[in-house]
């Protein structure tokens, strides 16, 4: 016939282990998460410089586009500070000419 385990048994040994796993686990959460952090900075970094040559950027995007793999349209940091500067000004047809533009540079080139 089995024993039940004793309160010893659960004390001394169940509980560390539980307490162990709970740990490890928030220590390794911690540490992906913080790993993805710098893993998404290094991209944005890394998005950020290739920007700059934006007629390298903009040839990519027709690259993609030529491939059938989608359409990509470079929104940059003044690009979408002119389109809110129109919605700001209600000037709703002058963002959808802005849009049009950003489109026909991949589109039409």
């Amino acid at each position: 016939m089995r024993e039940r385990p004793s309160l010893y048994f659960l004390l001394a040994v169940l509980t560390p282990l539980v307490f162990g796993t709970l740990v490890s686990e928030r220590l390794i959460e911690r540490h992906i998460v913080g790993l993805a952090r710098a893993s998404a900075e290094e991209r944005l970094d890394s998005v950020a410089v290739r920007l700059e040559d934006r007629a390298r950027f903009v040839q990519r995007c027709r690259d993609t586009f030529r491939d059938a793999r989608g359409l990509i349209v470079g929104l940059d940091d003044a690009a979408i500070t002119r389109l809110l500067q129109h919605i700001e000004q209600g000037d709703r047809p002058a963002a959808d000419v802005e849009i049009g533009r950003l489109i026909d540079e991949v589109w039409l080139a």
